[in-house]
C-alpha cells in the first residue's frame, strides 16, 4: 500500500497533473491516490479532469466545500472520469473491494467524511457557487457513529476535509472561534480514536498528535506538494521521510 495524499485543488488541473506526473515518476508504485476535499467538482464554467499518468493505481476523492453539489448528487462523481467518490462515512480497505463486502482485516480500514465551512459563503451565490451541502448533516453523522462494526475494524486512518475541532492545530489558528462541521467530526475522533487523520480545507502543512492521533494537513495543490502513505511513514515530496 502506498497513497498518494493530495490537497485542495480547486479545479487546478493542470496543476494537478503536474504534481501526479511528478509523484508517480518518483513513486512509480503508488497503489492509490485520496484527494481530500475542494476538488472542484462539476464547478460552473470548468471541464472535468483528465488524468494524463498510465497507471493502476485508484483515485479517490471526497467532498469539500467547494464543489458543485447539485450535479454532485446528481450523478454521484460520475460526471469526473477516472475519479471515484467517497461519501461521508464510506469505508474502503485499500486494496481491497468496499466494505462490508470485505470479510479479512487487510492492511487499514479508512474512513472518508467530507463537509466544511465556506468563510466566503456570503460573497458567492447559493446553487451557482456555494451549495448549503457542503454542511455536514445530523443524519450523516448518526449514520456514521451506528455503523455496525466491531473495535476491531474501526477506521484506524479517517480522511476529512477539515479537522475535528478539538485538534491542537484548531486552537492555535481558530482560538474561541467553533465550527459546527469541527464539532460534528469530534464525534468520529472520540468514537473511533483513529491512529491517523489526513485533512485539507486550511492549505498550509502541517502535522501533529492529539491524544494518539497523529494528524496531516495536506498542503493545496498550487504549492506543487504532497505526501506518501505506506501505512506507516509519510514521506513528503520536499523533506524526506519522517517516522510516524
Amino acid at each position: 500500500m502506498n497513497i498518494l495524499l493530495l490537497g485542495d485543488v480547486h479545479g487546478n488541473w493542470h496543476q494537478l497533473n503536474k504534481v501526479l506526473r511528478r509523484a508517480f515518476e518518483k513513486n512509480p508504485n503508488i497503489t492509490h491516490v485520496i484527494q481530500v476535499g475542494d476538488f472542484g467538482y462539476a464547478w460552473p464554467g470548468s471541464k472535468a479532469h483528465r488524468i494524463e499518468v498510465e497507471t493502476d493505481a485508484e483515485f479517490l476523492w471526497l467532498d469539500g466545500n467547494h464543489e458543485n453539489f447539485t450535479q454532485l448528487q446528481l450523478d454521484g462523481g460520475q460526471s469526473q472520469p477516472g475519479w471515484k467518490h467517497c461519501p461521508r462515512g464510506s469505508l474502503r480497505r485499500p486494496g481491497a473491494v468496499p466494505y462490508p463486502e470485505r470479510s479479512k482485516y487487510e492492511d487499514h480500514m479508512i474512513m472518508f467524511f467530507g463537509g466544511a465551512t465556506s468563510i466566503d459563503k456570503n460573497r458567492r451565490t447559493p446553487g451557482y457557487e456555494w451549495w448549503n451541502e457542503e454542511n455536514i448533516t445530523y443524519r450523516q453523522m448518526t449514520k456514521a457513529l451506528n455503523l455496525k462494526l466491531t473495535k476491531p475494524n474501526y477506521p484506524d486512518i479517517i480522511c476529512s476535509h477539515d479537522c475535528p475541532d478539538s485538534f491542537s492545530f484548531v486552537a492555535s489558528m481558530y482560538k474561541n472561534k467553533p465550527d459546527p462541521n469541527r464539532i460534528a467530526l469530534d464525534q468520529l475522533l472520540e468514537k473511533f480514536t483513529p491512529k491517523f487523520w489526513f485533512f485539507g480545507h486550511h492549505h498550509d502543512f502541517a502535522e501533529g498528535e492529539d491524544n494518539g492521533t497523529k494528524w496531516f494537513c495536506c498542503p493545496i495543490i498550487d504549492s506543487g506538494k504532497y505526501m506518501i502513505f505506506d501505512g506507516e511513514t509519510v514521506k513528503y515530496s520536499w523533506e524526506g521521510t519522517i517516522q510516524v
